[in-house]
């Protein structure tokens, strides 16, 4: 009774012809060349069938068909998807009404070992989504084409902007394209 999809949808400011290696990062911190950030993706898919590195080998694939040199993961989530599915001896105290707010009683079900969710009682069971988000970036490049090395003590990583949904990006995309 579960899906089987995973969907990965990117918002591109800019575009660049293909890449074949796509560097992941997880702090900005870490990114050795000077970039700039040409768009952002987010995947979701069933926790249970789609490990975190699946979804970041999708995410690392469409980088890399719209020119991005690298990814800055912004942040991962396990949340409930809405559907309850029964079960043999599986169990979670979640239903389908989670309100955001219960990580302990997610803890709780996953024994801090995330899938294991076990009971000896027959019902039912929450599903989960795993949602991945990142930055595309596009690293600057020389006169030769090589990447140019960031400076020391750039003050960009300090900066923390709010993100946006990415329905509202799309659309931002889309009427920056019609005008």
């Amino acid at each position: 009774m579960l899906c089987g999809c995973m969907s990965v949808d990117c918002v591109m400011t800019e575009t660049f012809p293909p890449v074949d290696e796509v560097r992941k990062y997880d702090k900005a911190v870490e990114i050795p060349y000077e970039y700039s950030v040409i768009g952002v993706c987010q995947t979701e898919g069933n926790y249970t069938e789609f490990s975190y590195d699946d979804m970041m080998k999708r995410i690392v694939e469409r980088a890399g068909e719209n020119g991005a040199d690298g990814v800055l993961l912004l942040g991962m989530r396990v949340v409930p998807d809405g559907r309850v599915v029964q079960t043999s001896p599986l169990r979670t105290s979640l239903d389908a009404t989670y309100d955001g707010g219960q990580w302990d009683e997610i803890s709780k079900d996953f024994g801090g070992g995330y899938g294991s969710i076990r009971n000896k009682n027959f019902g039912t069971a929450q599903t989960y989504d795993r949602i991945i988000r990142v930055q595309l970036l596009r690293f600057k490049r020389d006169a030769k084409g090589e990447f140019i090395p960031r400076k020391k003590n750039s003050g960009a990583d300090n900066t923390v902007v709010p993100l946006k949904s990415i329905d509202k990006l799309k659309k931002e995309s889309k009427d920056a394209k019609a005008n």
